[in-house]
């Protein structure tokens, strides 16, 4: 089923929906209208901060989004346009009005196993927040792995406080 752009109700990819069938083609594309939204399926997002002028935006791209969405930011937050930012959606659009994000933390320039972790968790809707006890915990687990040429099997490791949630 085809939707039209103007009858997506504000829907977005990867959102659950209500259609309603609008016509029928014999053997061709069937057109719709979304009813209602029932579930949104973007919640939190890694995404591209992309600031034009004095407006704030993050960019999320996937195989089956591009948003662009105007974003609120924390007052403490530094980041240059094209890092890599955790975002949550604010504001959901509806009736006209576009949606709108919040910034989470910048997170860099590279993708990096903390940048990989919270993409793969956000889209699969897994909290990337975590009690201080299992923060301690992975702060204490070393970031490199290095052999001991004389002690066959002794790792030595480097640890490194990321600060990550």
């Amino acid at each position: 089923m085809r939707i039209p752009g103007h009858s997506l109700s504000g829907a977005w990819p990867k959102d659950r929906v209500l259609v309603r069938l609008d016509r029928r083609r014999a053997g061709g594309l069937s057109y719709g209208r979304v009813e209602r939204i029932l579930e949104r399926g973007i919640r939190t997002f890694v995404g591209r901060y992309a600031p034009t002028g004095s407006r704030f935006f993050v960019r999320f791209r996937d195989r089956e989004s591009d948003l662009l969405l105007e974003v609120d930011l924390p007052a403490d937050f530094s980041a240059e346009p094209g890092d890599l930012v955790l975002a949550e959606v604010a504001e959901y659009p509806e009736r006209g009005k576009e949606g709108r994000a919040r910034l989470v933390r910048a997170l860099g320039k590279s993708h990096t196993m903390e940048t990989l972790f919270l993409a793969v968790s956000s889209a699969m809707d897994l909290p990337v927040a975590f009690p201080d006890p299992v923060l301690e915990e992975a702060a204490a687990v070393p970031q490199s792995v290095r052999l001991s040429a004389r002690g066959a099997g002794v790792c030595h490791g480097t640890r490194r406080s990321t600060g990550a949630t």
